[in-house]
């Protein structure tokens, strides 16, 4: 072989390595089976303890038609869990616009002057925000009594 042809030998198989390391998340794969409406946001991909169990739970996002899907995959339930927002300047339980990304912060229970039911802290347990860059941050968290996830925003 001359040269020219291993540099382009190395460079097909780099490329193709590439391509492979950015494999979806089975995760991701089934959110997309499940909601196939849902355009789901690889990079908002987000594996922490939400539930307080010591075990990571799955979540993303998503961009519906005039919405956005935060989806949750507890090791709790065992199951998904869908919670949806408008998109909306005049509504005050929605995002002003689109992209939302996704953080996580440790969970504090007194973070709401409101009050967090079904609030249980733990040394390992996180709660998601999720922000727009225009309105409040939402804030999520595990609900223990309820058995799913609840959200709150700083008013």
């Amino acid at each position: 072989m001359n040269r020219s042809t291993v540099i382009a030998a190395a460079l097909t198989l780099a490329v193709g390595s590439a391509a492979y390391s950015r494999v979806e998340s089975i995760f991701l794969q089934t959110l997309r089976q499940t909601r196939s409406e849902v355009r789901w946001v690889p990079a908002s991909e987000q594996s922490v303890d939400l539930d307080g169990d010591w075990m990571p739970d799955n979540a993303a996002v998503g961009d519906v038609m005039d919405g956005v899907v935060l989806a949750i995959k507890s090791t709790n339930t065992g199951k998904f869990h869908f919670v949806e927002f408008p998109v909306s300047k005049d509504d005050p339980d929605a995002f002003c616009s689109v992209p939302v990304k996704v953080s996580r912060v440790p969970l504090s229970c007194t973070a709401n002057a409101a009050g967090m039911p079904g609030c249980k802290e733990t040394a390992r347990t996180y709660s998601l925000v999720l922000s727009d860059g225009s309105c409040a941050p939402i804030y999520v968290y595990w609900d223990h009594d309820q058995k799913n996830p609840v959200w709150w925003r700083k008013q």
